[in-house]
């Protein structure tokens, strides 16, 4: 007799759920249009601002508008990076004329990805000859396309250009052992990679995983499909759930994120972010056409992601969704969540104290566009600084909201606003969606996370002076990176040993360095500013610095004689997780073409 096999299409089961193990994740970088980093990123959010503008002509130099087989002419409108064409070639040991063949996709991985362990105050040399796996995304070729029109076909750009290289480049370059996989599930790929991350980490294929995304815009074809096709919003606007809303807008940037078993992490002293509880990935199987959405896919894959966490979907508070803002799409993603969480208001619940009065829905794609394979990467991100903040970010231009989305006898509701979400005891909970046009879905649970016995109020001074050492490149980088360590250093967060042990055991020590002597955290913020601008300051000491080292070992350390800082401290037990930028960008492009042209600033068309 043959069975068939059904989906789960209500609530998740609240009996017998084995959970998976936690994940910790330590450390996250990301580079989006109007934000090169997550201080930057959290701002924009923060702001509801709308990232959307016209697209420079050479960005798509073979795209003609007017042929395209469309009854209204279309506006041609993306968040777009500032100069794709650049590169700190220097900085990863990569010659000019492999910096020029390579994919800016791989070249922005490569960044990110020292960015994200930075921020996780994981030295790269710690991880070199382990098991550290690599998982990304990879869904476009616009440059490998544009390379080709341009006639140049040779063993710099093959190796360039290959998707599998997306990957295995980040795991030659730091010398990374573990599994090396490129992935491809379309829009749901970034979440796909932190998925297959997880299931590595927990199967124990890897001590450390490494997965991201990184999406570029610069050739025809993707575009003039995509268009045809009715995927983009003709109006170049992008408002997830909206009664308007026509399609999305393109967005290009990147992200990664550092992943590891949440008792390493802790045994280890890595500063943990979020924590991942259960991710799950599926597909639609046969649908009525190849890309049309599937809302027993999507509620299966919700479904499965919370009994793999083993708490009750009702304690979600917060969804990051996929939010492509499609007439059709929107409601369906809307109606999976309800049917998983049993949202009806009033509802009973196994979730006990952590049920949730509301879940709260956003999408990063209002904001910065949809990043494609690297959506799922970016909507992550944006749910971990939902979760640490305790705000729900606004959808911006959300006024009147699709008559196909049924909310009245639920307790889901649309971020159209900016929304307190303090910390009442409960545990903060939030899912992340990610569809793929190919039927792949994907969704992750993320959990707020407070260590054992932490202090709500940590006192600004310090019982001694702290050497806090930075270093970078050159001048130029150094001045950077002081002025984002200013800005991380308000008078209640990381103490000065938890910001010492990451700059000091955290990184790898460059050229040019320079080491802050502070009592307490005003007097080392002012003299990072100080750093920052040139200026001197009692508790700075650096090569044009006149005070002297408090010992020969810090003295040598500061003329560049040994790579080892010399710590007088013990050890804090955790690390802090600061935001670096040590890169010096040079143009690196096809030879032969002109310089790119930034994009126009972003305006806010009609919303």
């Amino acid at each position: 007799m043959l069975t068939t096999f059904r989906e789960p299409d209500g609530p998740a089961e609240e009996a017998d759920r084995q959970a998976g193990e936690p994940i910790a994740l330590v450390g996250m970088a990301c580079r989006v249009s109007g934000a090169d980093d997550l201080l930057e990123f959290a701002a924009l959010l923060d702001r509801g601002e709308v990232r959307f503008g016209p697209v420079p002509a050479d960005r798509f130099p073979e795209l003609d508008v007017s042929a395209l087989k469309m009854t209204d002419k279309p506006l041609l409108r993306a968040a777009l990076l500032h100069r794709i064409d650049e590169f700190d070639a220097a900085f990863f040991g990569i010659r000019n004329r492999m910096a020029m063949a390579m994919d800016p996709a791989q070249r922005l991985l490569l960044e990110l990805t020292w960015q994200a362990l930075e921020h996780a105050a994981i030295a790269p040399d710690r991880l070199a000859g382990g098991d550290t796996g690599v998982y990304v995304a990879a869904g476009g070729y616009d440059f490998r396309e544009r390379v080709a029109a341009a006639g140049i076909r040779d063993g710099y750009t093959g190796v360039g250009n290959l998707l599998s290289f997306n990957a295995n480049r980040i795991s030659q370059h730091f010398d990374l052992r573990g599994p090396s996989i490129t992935v491809d599930t379309a829009c749901a790929g970034g979440l796909t990679a932190v998925a297959l991350a997880v299931s590595e980490l927990r199967a124990g294929a890897c001590d450390t995983a490494i997965a991201g995304s990184a999406n570029i815009l610069c050739a025809a074809l993707n575009e003039a499909a995509y268009l045809q096709s009715g995927m983009l919003s003709p109006r170049g606007r992008c408002v997830p759930f909206s009664a308007d809303a026509d399609g999305y807008v393109r967005g290009e940037g990147g992200a990664v994120v550092v992943l590891r078993r949440l008792a390493d992490a802790r045994r280890d002293g890595d500063p943990v972010l979020a924590v991942i509880r259960g991710a799950a990935v599926r597909h639609g199987g046969r649908a009525r056409t190849m890309t049309s959405p599937s809302l027993s896919a999507q509620t299966a894959v919700i479904s499965r992601a919370w009994r793999d966490s083993g708490l009750s979907p009702r304690a979600m508070g917060y969804l990051e969704a996929h939010g492509t803002a499609t007439p059709s799409g929107d409601p369906l993603e809307i109606a999976a969540l309800c049917r998983v969480t049993g949202a009806e208001r009033g509802a009973s619940s196994s979730a006990g104290d952590d049920a949730q009065d509301r879940v709260w829905v956003g999408s990063a794609k209002a904001n910065v566009g949809h990043l494609e394979a690297a959506a799922g990467c970016i909507g992550l991100i944006k749910a971990v600084l939902t979760l640490r903040g305790g705000r729900v970010f606004p959808i911006p231009g959300l006024r009147e909201i699709n008559p196909g989305i049924e909310l009245a006898e639920s307790n889901v509701a649309l971020a159209d606003r900016p929304v307190e979400w303090p910390a009442t005891g409960r545990r903060r909970l939030a899912g992340v969606n990610a569809f793929g046009i190919s039927g792949s879905v994907a969704h992750v649970v993320v959990e707020s996370w407070e260590p054992d016995g932490v202090e709500t109020g940590r006192e600004a001074v310090e019982v001694a002076p702290v050497a806090l050492p930075l270093s970078a490149t050159g001048d130029r980088t150094l001045r950077r990176t002081a002025a984002l360590l200013a800005r991380q250093l308000p008078d209640r967060g990381a103490t000065l040993p938890e910001v010492a042990a990451a700059l000091g055991a955290g990184r790898r020590h460059l050229d040019r360095r320079a080491v802050v002597l502070a009592q307490n955290v005003k007097e080392a913020r002012e003299a990072f500013e100080a750093l920052a601008e040139s200026r001197p300051h009692p508790a700075l000491l650096g090569p044009a610095q006149p005070h002297p080292a408090p010992s020969p070992a810090m003295a040598e350390w500061l003329s560049g004689a040994t790579s080892a800082w010399p710590s007088d401290h013990p050890p804090a037990r955790t690390r802090a997780a600061l935001v670096t930028c040590p890169f010096d960008r040079h143009r690196f492009w096809i030879p032969g073409e002109p310089e790119l042209k930034d994009a126009p600033p972003p305006d806010d068309g009609s919303q």
